[in-house]
């Protein structure tokens, strides 16, 4: 819940919000801190498959 995060560098709370930050067609969630002006990315969920459109496609490869 970002209104009770705490900021790692200033140690207030309420500054912080939770930011997706989209660069050269890759998202990254981030924390933000509006008070020191701080940013730390969040860890993501790794199960989540990295390329669902080509998981959804029967596999056609031949047997040789």
């Amino acid at each position: 819940m970002p209104d009770k995060t705490m900021c790692p560098r200033c140690r207030k709370t309420g500054f912080v919000r939770l930011e997706t930050v989209i660069k050269a067609g890759n998202a990254v969630r981030s924390f933000y801190c509006g008070a020191c002006d701080n940013q730390w990315i969040v860890a993501e969920n790794t199960s989540a498959p990295s390329n669902p459109a080509k998981d959804d496609r029967p596999d056609r490869s031949r047997a040789r």
